[in-house]
């Protein structure tokens, strides 16, 4: 009777065990097609918007076209119901998306956008992104004042003498 119930039990255990893997991959397939519903939503919002500008998905897009479709109210209405921080985009839009580059790709959009829809949460890649934009504000602050003391230090042509 004893070892009757502990096969029992053992094959309880096992069974509760594989639907626990079953659940969580299950859960892991929703997750992933959760997302990808929600980029599929983001990416026909975003080329609707760009249409009633004139633009399509294969046209560069330059900063003047992305001021001037994100603060229209189209561009409003469209950030609200995907869930797009404007404030973060407006802030991060010209470091990410133009750094140093006049236009971006209508993919580079999408991927910034889906980057900080208020869905999301914190994750390491923020963090570099963070590590490398104050690294570079750093280094452009320091080119700033070695260039400014350069210009002060920049000697005249004309010897000052001193008189005591």
């Amino acid at each position: 009777a004893l070892f009757l119930g502990f096969i029992v039990l053992g094959t309880i255990t096992v069974m509760n065990m594989l639907i626990g893997v079953m659940v969580e991959g299950v859960n892991a397939v929703a997750i992933v097609e959760r997302e990808a519903l929600s980029i599929a939503f983001v990416k026909s919002e975003l080329e609707n918007l760009l249409k009633i500008f004139g633009k399509t998905t294969a046209d560069q897009i330059v900063e003047e076209d992305l001021d001037s479709v994100f603060m229209s109210s189209a561009g409003a209405v469209v950030a609200e119901r995907v869930g797009l921080d404007m404030v973060g985009f407006a802030e991060v839009a010209q470091f990410h998306l133009f750094n140093g580059r006049k236009a971006v790709s209508f993919m580079d959009l999408l991927e910034l956008v889906c980057q900080l829809r208020s869905s999301n949460a914190v994750m390491v890649r923020d963090v570099m992104f963070l590590r490398k934009f104050i690294a570079e504000e750093i280094q452009n602050s320091e080119d700033r004042i070695v260039t400014t003391l350069q210009r002060k230090m920049k000697p005249t042509g004309t010897r000052a003498t001193r008189r005591f």
